[in-house]
């Protein structure tokens, strides 16, 4: 609800487009018009805003900012666990991510090797995947689902 309302604020002072997911959120920042300079040349082009500016307008809110949900305006950025790099339009898993996913799978792998798992064990793992599996183009862009292998999940 914090982030939403945030968003609102935002969108109601001109800062858009804003991409959110739970906790997540990019606010990106276009070029606008360029302005004239006293000496009469013009400024190729300006912002609406930035990122300090972006920060003013919910500060009365106290609301508290995490620096690593936040960054300044760039087209390389961090969003979901994922490394975006729009001037090269590619999107890779940050290596912290990675780590984290494989510690995950082999977690699992060691603790239901041979044993019945809990749906809830399978739901996060698959989940987990899932959200991985959407950044890796030289394979399939889905996961076929855990859920129907009745073989690891107990009911």
């Amino acid at each position: 609800m914090i982030g939403n309302a945030s968003v609102d604020i935002w969108e109601k002072e001109g800062v858009m487009p804003i991409v959110k997911f739970e906790d997540d959120l990019n606010i990106f920042c276009f070029s606008i018009a360029g302005d004239p300079n006293p000496d009469g040349t013009i400024i190729p082009y300006t912002y609406g805003y930035d990122h300090p500016q972006v920060l003013s307008h919910i500060a009365s809110l106290n609301i508290p900012w995490c620096p690593d949900k936040s960054q300044n305006f760039s087209t390389s950025f961090t969003y979901l666990g994922f490394s975006w790099d729009i001037e090269n339009k590619s999107i890779t898993l940050h290596d912290h991510k990675r780590k984290k996913f494989l510690n995950c799978v082999n977690n699992f792998l060691a603790s239901f090797s041979g044993a019945h798992c809990q749906m809830q064990d399978m739901m996060k793992i698959h989940g987990s995947l899932c959200h991985i599996v959407y950044i890796y183009p030289d394979r399939c862009n889905h996961l076929p689902s855990l859920l129907n292998c009745q073989q690891l999940a107990s009911k």
